[in-house]
């Protein structure tokens, strides 16, 4: 099977935003704008709410992205670690910079998304 990189179009008034699918790490809202994490562990901000990320996503022929809790839309292939006692999810791997963050999340959000995370394995 071959990999092809996806790529999602972020149409601001101004400008159109191109970036691959795999160099978004995570999605963070808050109120009228969202921050764009990116695997290099630089941020885009856009005057979006969130839910036009979440649009974006659905239309990709594989949506890695899962929205947890309000504010959040992540990159599970991203993901390194879910910690639910901590709440913590914490990114990684061959090419997620140090300079990512990790987020804090609610305790539910994060026993959901390590559940997802266990039926993705599962069917992989």
């Amino acid at each position: 099977m071959q990999h092809y990189k996806e790529w999602v179009c972020i149409h601001t008034a101004n400008e159109v935003y191109k970036v691959a699918v795999e160099e978004i790490v995570y999605v963070i809202a808050d109120g009228n704008y969202s921050y764009l994490y990116l695997v290099d562990g630089t941020c885009e901000k856009f005057t979006f709410q969130i839910h036009y990320f979440e649009e974006q996503f659905c239309k990709l022929h594989r949506n890695p992205f899962s929205r947890i809790a309000r504010s959040y839309l992540i990159n599970k292939d991203h993901v390194r670690t879910v910690n639910v006692n901590e709440r913590d999810v914490r990114f990684g791997g061959l090419t997620v910079s140090d300079k990512v963050k990790h987020i804090k999340i609610g305790r539910d959000s994060a026993k959901a998304l390590k559940k997802e995370l266990n039926e993705d394995n599962q069917t992989s």
